[in-house]
């Protein structure tokens, strides 16, 4: 079988925004956990994505869902790709014409490969729920020999991988009654806290800071 060729990690337009090294990729995957996994579907010749979490371990992406899953099948053994994006701006410019987003997102290229070991399998579902909190699986009871082979767990490595980053500012000012600069977003968790309030007998809900 010929080597699988992938399409150019670098980009086609705004090149200077592209970066390959692999601690920029791992930078933006880390800050995140859900991305898009776009595979051909063999039965109508059409492509289609899902949105999907992810685990992440040394230099490999981490997928897993349903053991029927219809995408993760369909990409075990055959080219796909998946992105993960992270918008961090809204670019309200003089024009229309340059409204924008400030973002950084991922593109991966790869060959999905099935996890089959229960063993491997076990302590990926661990690091997939430790990566979603912290701690969280030790509360949990460990995972049964049916939940393992209910669930398809599917690798991509992230050989052929790359980041690009927006991240054009705008000087904020008022020009013709009209205000222009950037508005940054920001996405919190909010944890509601187990122990009742002393004074109202009920759960009470914290805002703590999480992605930027």
């Amino acid at each position: 079988m010929s080597e699988l060729v992938t399409p150019p990690v670098k980009g086609r337009r705004h090149k200077e925004r592209v970066r390959v090294e692999k601690d920029q990729v791992h930078q933006v995957l880390e800050r995140n956990y859900l991305g898009h996994l776009s595979v051909i579907d063999k039965a109508t010749n059409f492509p289609f994505t899902i949105p999907i979490a992810y685990s992440l371990a040394d230099d490999t992406l981490y997928l897993h869902g349903a053991s029927g899953n219809h995408a993760l099948s369909m990409a075990i053994g055959s080219p796909c790709s998946f992105v993960v994006t992270e918008v961090s701006e809204l670019v309200l410019a003089e024009t229309m014409f340059d409204h924008s987003i400030n973002y950084a997102s991922v593109v991966v290229y790869s060959t999905g490969k099935e996890i089959t070991d229960l063993k491997t399998k076990d302590s990926l579902l661990v690091n997939f729920v430790e990566r979603l909190y912290p701690q969280r699986s030790k509360a949990l009871r460990p995972n049964t020999k049916s939940e393992l082979l209910q669930t398809k767990v599917i690798s991509l490595e992230l050989k052929n991988a790359s980041v690009k980053v927006r991240e054009d500012p705008l000087d904020v000012c008022v020009k013709d009654g009209t205000w222009i600069g950037t508005i940054p977003i920001r996405t919190t968790f909010q944890i509601a806290d187990t122990l009742p309030h002393p004074n109202l007998g009920q759960s009470i809900t914290k805002k703590t800071n999480a992605l930027s």
